[in-house]
C-alpha cells in the first residue's frame, strides 16, 4: 500500500499538522448506554436511546469510528476595568467549534475518499462515549473525557467510515481522578453525582435553556453562557493553557452591551459562536440574571436604563431584577 493511501497515515498527518489528537474505534453499537439514556433523558435531543447507540443506524456498511479532539483550553489573563461583566465558557469564544470541527471532519473525510459520515457534538451518538470507545482519553468524575496528554478541554468530532481500520490500543495504567474530588466538590449546583451528571443542575445548562426558576438564578452567577468551573479545577488543565492577554470583551461581555444589542450586533458578535445558537433573547435574559446577582449600584442601573423593554417577558425579568435589590 503507498504511503498516499494509507488510511492511517493520511489520518496522522493531517491530525498532527493541525494540532489535532485523534484515535480510532470499532463501530459496535453501544449497548451500554442504552439504559442510561434512558434514564437521564440527556437534553436538546429528541432521538430515542436505540437511536443514540447504533451507528449502522446511520451508516449501514460503518466499520469504524474515528474520533479526533481539538484543544479549546484558553484562559484571559488581560487587565480588567470597572465595568460590570459576565463569563463566557471559554470553548464559546471564538469560531462556534461544530464548524471548526466540521471542517476538519470532512477534509480528513475528502482524503480518506470512502464512504463515511461525520459529527461535531450534533450527531445522533454520544460525543464523549465515542472518544472513550476509541481510546481518546478516560472519563473523569465530571464525566469529561480526560486525555493524558491535553487534559479534558478539548472538542469532539468523529466519523463513520467504512473503511475497516485497527483501534487505537493505549495503555489501561491511565487512572485520570484517582483520589480526587475537586470538581464534584467546586460544581455549584452539585451536578456532577456518581453515576451521571444531574443536568439540570448544571449551569452550563441553565445558561441554555428556556425554562428556569428563580432557584436556579443564584446558580447562574456571573455566568452569560456556559460554565467550565469542574474543568478549570482539574489538575489535568492545569498549566496546559494557552495564556491569552487580549479579547477582554470576548472573554468577559460587558451586560450593558448585551442588554442593548440589536440583532445586527448580535449577528455580527455571536451568530457565528458557540453562545449564539440559542438566540440573542437568552442571553439577554441570562445577562438580566447576572446583573440581579451582583446587587450594586452600577447593576441596578444598568437595569432600570433598560425597563422599558417592548418584550414582555424581558420586562417583567427586568422588574423582577429590580425588585430584588430591596431583598439583599
Amino acid at each position: 500500500m503507498r504511503e498516499e493511501k494509507n488510511p492511517y497515515k493520511i489520518i496522522e498527518n493531517y491530525t498532527k499538522s493541525n494540532n489535532l489528537i485523534y484515535a480510532i474505534g470499532s463501530a459496535e453499537p453501544f449497548y451500554t448506554l442504552k439504559d442510561i439514556l434512558e434514564k437521564t433523558n440527556p437534553p436538546f435531543s429528541s432521538l430515542s436511546a436505540c437511536q443514540r447507540i447504533d451507528p449502522s443506524l446511520i451508516l449501514p456498511n460503518v466499520k469504524s469510528i474515528i474520533c479526533i479532539g481539538l484543544s479549546y483550553n484558553k484562559k484571559y489573563i488581560g487587565s480588567f476595568d470597572n465595568e460590570i461583566r459576565a463569563n463566557i465558557s471559554v470553548g464559546a469564544v471564538g469560531e462556534d467549534y461544530h464548524i471548526t470541527i466540521s471542517r476538519h471532519l470532512s477534509n480528513i473525510c475528502k482524503l480518506l475518499d470512502t464512504d463515511s459520515v461525520y459529527f461535531s457534538d450534533t450527531g445522533p451518538l454520544i460525543d464523549r462515549a465515542v472518544a472513550q470507545r476509541c481510546s481518546l482519553g478516560k472519563a473523569g468524575k465530571n464525566f469529561s473525557i480526560i486525555n493524558p496528554k491535553i487534559g479534558s478541554m478539548f472538542f469532539i468530532g468523529y466519523i463513520l467510515t467504512s473503511l475497516k481500520l485497527k483501534p487505537t490500543v493505549r495503555k489501561d495504567d491511565f487512572d485520570p481522578c484517582k483520589g480526587c474530588e475537586l470538581c464534584i466538590n467546586a460544581c455549584p449546583g452539585g451536578a456532577i453525582k456518581k453515576d451521571y451528571l444531574d443536568y439540570k443542575k448544571c449551569v452550563s445548562f441553565l445558561t441554555q435553556t428556556k425554562q428556569l426558576n428563580q432557584s436556579d438564578y443564584k446558580l447562574i452567577n456571573k455566568q452569560l453562557y456556559g460554565c467550565d468551573i469542574c474543568q478549570r479545577i482539574c489538575p489535568h488543565n492545569q498549566k496546559k493553557e494557552l495564556l491569552i492577554k487580549d479579547g477582554l470583551d470576548e472573554f468577559h461581555p460587558k451586560a450593558d452591551d448585551i442588554l442593548s444589542m440589536t440583532n445586527k450586533e448580535f449577528n455580527i458578535r455571536f451568530k457565528n459562536t458557540a453562545a449564539g445558537w440559542k438566540g440573542k433573547k437568552l442571553l439577554q435574559r441570562n445577562a438580566i440574571i447576572v446583573l440581579s446577582n451582583i446587587k450594586n449600584d452600577k447593576a441596578l442601573n444598568i437595569l432600570i436604563k433598560h425597563k422599558n423593554d417592548k418584550r414582555e417577558d424581558i420586562k417583567e425579568l427586568i422588574e423582577w431584577a429590580i425588585g430584588s435589590f430591596d431583598k439583599k
